[in-house]
């Protein structure tokens, strides 16, 4: 049917978006039906909106500036400059019309999106930050997806024998949040030692070349497909908000799964970059309490937070009650670390603390760890005040940690938080 004869038929109202915001479109009902499988099948089979022929769509999806982009191209049959409007970004436009109309069933827009966004990547860049936000919005294989990955390629590291063969499929998550990514095998490979051998050792990954990472999260993932492409590790590359906790834990959860899986370049490029956040920014302890506990000594994250605790030890950053509230969620041996780190405690203070250590968990008599203390007189550095206020002792040491060193008395008593157990650490006694 000519689009003449389309548009002298009867009207459905469209209702788009929510409470103030909201639009109402009166469109041709032929147009809607000849055009999406979703308005044919709400306007004609029995539904609410067919005795209405009224229809809201107000989910977080729906806008009004994408509808109205589609309700000019179902007039013109073509998406143009017109049709798309005075839009400030119109690759990130260009996204949302696209899911809207993989949602809604036009195909054909669709289809005119992808072209429209081919034209647009011939004559400018590829937007990674637009990309880090659409991206994980899109269906995995769907055509603007890989459209989307191929100018990523191209942008970055085109004609490159690895970006030239075959793709393996990498299945994140589980359950309802899995989401399936095609990733070029050479690439993979050439990162992770995981990779290396689950895609070419003889495994059943390596018949089907396809991997399950059950334990991971598909955000973290994305951030290594763009780091992959983009062969660095940019802000653009991580998720939009940026504020101090979310950065740092992003980050966090890249590293454990940069060194779960072998990607040694890319636990190096996040330590590279935390280095640099934490130059303008203190350390953030609440956020870094979960991340110590999966992380060894030796580790170079757990030496970078500890290098940064230390200076911050030692500009008496710290000094704040609720630095000290969050400081409780470290780990015991963590901060005994911390202690043997810095250089201003001194291994005298070291030496006292193993006293204490060996009495609190092979039963010291009180009279042996206070001989000890007064044997080494040792001086409470502001530093080590601050740490051994935090260490977690059983209940009913406090009092006795106290009269072990008359500093500590001088402390508030609701600065001194100790949970309940057994200490999980042993150092020899002195």
């Amino acid at each position: 049917m000519s689009i003449r004869n389309s548009i002298t038929g009867p009207s459905a109202e469209t209702t788009v978006g929510k409470d103030s915001s909201a639009a109402v479109f009166n469109l041709p009902k032929q147009l809607l039906c000849e055009s999406s499988t979703y308005f044919e099948a709400a306007l004609n089979n029995g539904f609410a909106e067919t005795a209405t022929q009224k229809i809201t769509l107000d989910d977080d999806d729906d806008h009004p500036e994408i509808f109205r982009t589609y309700a000019a191209w179902l007039f013109e049959r073509e998406l143009s400059q017109e049709s798309i409007g005075e839009v400030a970004d119109v690759e990130h436009h260009l996204f949302f019309v696209y899911i809207f109309a993989d949602k809604r069933g036009i195909r054909r827009l669709a289809n005119d999106v992808v072209t429209k966004m081919s034209s647009l990547w011939v004559t400018q860049s590829i937007d990674l930050s637009t990309t880090v936000e659409c991206l994980p919005l899109l269906l995995p294989g769907c055509t603007l997806y890989e459209l989307t990955l191929d100018n990523l390629i191209l942008a970055s590291r085109a004609g490159t024998a690895a970006v030239a063969g075959p793709t393996a499929k990498v299945v994140v998550g589980s359950g309802a949040n899995a989401k399936p990514f095609y990733v070029h095998k050479q690439l993979l490979c050439d990162s992770s030692t995981y990779f290396t051998t689950a895609l070419n050792d003889g495994f059943a990954e390596t018949k089907h070349q396809t991997i399950k990472l059950d334990d991971e999260d598909p955000d973290i993932f994305l951030t290594y497909v763009l780091w992959l492409y983009g062969g660095k590790l940019s802000r653009e590359a991580l998720p939009s908000d940026q504020t101090e906790g979310p950065f740092e834990n992003h980050l966090f959860k890249l590293y454990v799964f940069a060194d779960k899986r072998g990607v040694k370049n890319l636990a190096n490029n996040t330590i590279t970059m935390l280095a640099a956040h934490w130059v303008q920014k203190c350390v953030t302890m609440s956020e870094v309490a979960w991340v110590v506990l999966l992380l060894s000594p030796n580790d170079k994250l757990y030496e970078l937070i500890q290098d940064h605790l230390i200076l911050e030890l030692r500009e008496e950053i710290l000094d704040e009650p609720k630095h000290l509230l969050a400081a409780m969620d470290l780990p015991k041996e963590f901060l005994f670390n911390l202690l043997r780190r810095s250089g201003k405690l001194g291994k005298q203070f070291e030496r006292a603390h193993h006293c204490f250590e060996a009495w609190s968990e092979w039963n010291m008599s009180l009279e042996q760890c206070k001989r000890a203390f007064q044997e080494f007189n040792t001086p409470l550095h502001d530093q080590s005040r601050f740490l051994i206020v935090v260490l977690e002792y059983p209940i009913g040491y406090t009092s006795k940690l106290k009269d072990c060193h008359p500093q500590l008395s001088l402390l508030p008593d609701d600065s001194l938080r100790f949970t309940t157990g057994t200490p999980q650490i042993v150092h020899p006694g002195v």
